[in-house]
């Protein structure tokens, strides 16, 4: 309800990020994800995002092993 009623980003973005980096193992990735309970993470390399890592690309990637 929180969310239907919200007047501004701010009162419902999630402030817990877990930032990933380009060159972190897949595996370290999803155990970190499935720890902290995240469906997709910002990927920061010098503080620049450079692309979004979700679950559904952990599902790629052991579909193509």
């Amino acid at each position: 309800m929180k969310k239907i009623t919200a007047s501004t980003i701010e009162e419902i973005i999630e402030t817990d990020i877990v930032n990933l980096s380009p060159g972190m193992d897949i595996e370290d990735a999803a155990t970190l994800m499935l720890e902290k309970g995240k469906y997709y993470c910002p990927v920061l390399e010098d503080e620049k995002l450079v692309g979004i890592f979700t679950k559904k690309d952990i599902v790629r990637s052991i579909a193509k092993s």
